[in-house]
């Protein structure tokens, strides 16, 4: 009866380790947030999150200009969602170049 329960609390404690491993073994994939997602020299992957009304929501750009803190560049919308509040979450992404 013993042996049984050692084997069960092995065999539960093995599968357990066995189901995070892949969890831990993955490096962290890129944070989406309002920010940089990647910095490579002069340019940096970016993505910002643009909340549009119901009544903007009928004319909602493709691409916008992002300028802030010497970073320029365009974006494109890449995902949009109708949110509950029935305003439109739209993300947009692309490359941002340092200002000279």
């Amino acid at each position: 009866m013993k042996i049984k329960k050692v084997i069960t609390s092995s065999l539960l404690l093995t599968s357990l380790f066995i189901s995070a491993a892949p969890a831990y073994a993955t490096p962290a994939t890129s944070v989406k947030s309002h920010d940089a997602i990647r910095i490579q020299g002069d340019q940096m992957e970016m993505t910002v999150v643009r909340y549009y009304t119901q009544e903007e929501s009928r004319s909602i750009p493709y691409t916008i200009q992002y300028a802030e803190n010497g970073w320029y560049g365009t974006l494109t919308a890449t995902n949009w969602k109708q949110q509950s509040d029935l305003r439109v979450r739209v993300e947009y992404t692309g490359t941002v170049y340092l200002g000279q």
